[in-house]
Order: C-alpha cells, then structure tokens, then sequence
C-alpha cells in the first residue's frame, strides 16, 4: 500500500473515499435519508479546488485505487486533522492509523505545534481510534450537517514526533525465496518466542533452525511484514490445509490456518500484530476460506486472551508432543464476513 499526498485529477476517488466511510462508519449516527444522498460530485469540485489552493489531502492507495484519505487544514499556525476515512472494505485494517502517523511525521518536520482533532460525540468508535493514539481531549463542540448541529469533541496531539513513532508504516508482501534473510528471519521468531521459552514452553519457534524457517514458510501462503525502510518486522503462514481432524476439532468449512506468526518484540504496543492477522483474514476469505484456525499452549494465558480479543475462542486441543513440551488449544474464527 502506498501513502503519499492526493491531487487535484484524484479529487472524484477521494470524495467516494468519505463517501464510503460515512456510510460505514456513521451508520445510527446520521440518518438514513442524508448517508443515502452524499453528492459526491460535489464534494470532489470542492476537494480539487482546495487542493488547487494549496489544502493536503493525503491518500493511502491499493494499486490504482484510493482505499483511505485524511485531509490537513490549517488556520495561521493552528494545524487540524481536517478529515480521515477509509474505505468500508478496508477498515480496521490500519490504513487509518498508518495515515495518521504519515501526517504526523510530515508535520512534525515542519513545526513543533500541536495537531487538532474533532470527532462527533455519538462516535465513540473514532474517539476510542484517537484516545487510543495518545489525543487528549480539550473542550466540547459542535458541527453542523445538513442544517442539523451535532455535538463534537476537540482532541490534541502535543508530540507529534511521539505520534509518529506509535504509528510506522509497515507493510505485508507475500514471501518468495531469497525476498528475506532466512537467517536473519530465524533470529527474529527466537527474540519473538523469547517469553515462552523463558516460561519453559518448547515452541518450535523459541529454538527452530534456518532450514526449519524455510521448510515452513514453504508449508503454505507465507507472508512477510517489512517497515518503510524495508526491515522485516514479522511473518506469518497461511496453511493451505492444516490437519483434519485438527486435533479434536473437527474442520467442517475450509479452514486456513495461521501458524509462525511473529511481530518483533520491540514494536510491542503498535498494534501492527492485529492489523496483519487482520490482513491476513482478508486474504484468506478472498481466496475461499470460511475459518482461521491456529494452535497455542494451553499453558500461554496470555497468547490465548491476544487472540481472543482478535475473535478467535478455543475450539479443542490437539496434542504435538514429544515435537512440543505442552497440550495445545485450538483456537478459531469465522471470516466469511469482514
């Protein structure tokens, strides 16, 4: 996905853009008869004139597609994140927060003041996304749409340098031999399992070898996580036909299952763990799956509660030992609906 500014001939893909986030993201906030009858016409003549004055618009694209947009007004010194949306598709997907951050980052190199933000009170889901990203909230608003005022809330970034760094770019490409240093790849999972097997628990993961890691990127749909700057962050693998039965549990609807998954430890807190299995969701519906599945110890409280708060609930147990040193849970999802 590329993030970078918008122009004036793109004005028309980003009106359908908030189009598409209001219709998904303001349902049961703004009536029906008003996210019916958006004139996106006209929100592009206005959008193409603004950027023509000089107003940012930055665009997060897929291909040749505008899947998220965010927009920068600024009022003498004053710097307010005008708007932010993204597409219903591509929601909860971190488009938004990778935009946020390329705004900040942008920002930050310019001045050292504060960034604005205001979100309708009724939309507690954008005030979670923003609360959640270190805005601290100033002082009640309103806004008015379509001659009707509706409460707002006013938020502020004070470091932008720090809301930058809590919001990396970072992107998901599908692996191929030699994209990566196998070796280097083989250390990052070790530092990632480096928790287990301090609690004494044998993932293949915590000691596994370089040939190990590749015989198992090769096992499926393996998919790599590099930041901007091209360092490997994560992978993870798509198995294109786990065992079934998958211990005790029973794979009725074609199930891929997720298996050495990794994030590098240092970029604990970023949420880009939770994004990337939600990519991943959305790669495997779009290639037919109805299930994600994946195993865990069943001693690893704490793995279980991460991937319960992603959707997955234990589904049975299966048992790998001697290759492990613990019965695991299986644990599993429906995505036949993002």
């Amino acid at each position: 996905m590329e993030f970078r500014q918008g122009s004036e001939g793109e004005a028309q893909q980003i009106a359908d853009c908030i189009a598409s986030g209001w219709r998904a993201g303001y349902q049961g906030i703004l009536p029906a008869e008003v996210l019916d009858n958006l004139d996106t016409a006209k929100w592009a003549e206005n959008i193409a004139r603004r950027i023509g004055e000089g107003r940012e618009y930055w665009v997060a694209c897929e291909g040749d597609a505008i899947v998220g947009m965010a927009s920068v007004l600024m009022e003498g010194t004053e710097q307010t994140l005008g708007s932010l949306y993204v597409r219903g598709e591509f929601q909860a997907l971190g488009v938004g927060r990778m935009l946020v951050g390329v705004i900040a980052r942008a920002l930050a190199a310019r001045s050292d003041e504060p960034l604005w933000v205001s979100v309708m009170t009724a939309n507690t889901r954008g005030r979670a996304f923003y609360e959640k990203l270190g805005a601290i909230w100033v002082r009640s608003g309103s806004y008015p749409i379509s001659g009707v005022d509706y409460s707002t809330e006013r938020f502020c970034w004070r470091d932008l340098n720090a809301l930058g760094d809590r919001t990396p770019l970072w992107k998901l490409e599908q692996w191929a031999p030699n994209s990566v240093d196998l070796c280097e790849l083989t250390k990052l999972l070790h530092r990632a399992y480096k928790r287990s097997k301090d609690a004494g628990l044998r993932y293949n993961a915590t000691h596994q070898s370089v040939e190990t890691t590749e015989r198992r990127l090769m096992g499926g749909d393996s998919y790599i996580v590099r930041l901007q700057d091209g360092t490997v962050i994560g992978c993870a693998t798509l198995d294109r036909a786990p065992d079934n039965p998958y211990g005790d549990y029973q794979l009725t609807q074609p199930t891929a299952g997720l298996t050495q998954f990794c994030i590098e430890p240092k970029l604990k807190g970023r949420e880009i763990g939770k994004y990337v299995v939600r990519n991943l969701e959305r790669i495997a519906r779009e290639q037919g799956y109805k299930v994600m599945a994946l195993d865990t110890a069943e001693e690893s409280t704490g793995l279980i509660s991460y991937y319960r708060k992603l959707g997955f609930e234990v589904v049975g147990h299966v048992d790998y030992r001697p290759g492990t040193n613990y019965l695991s849970v299986v644990m599993a999802k429906s995505i036949s609906q993002a």
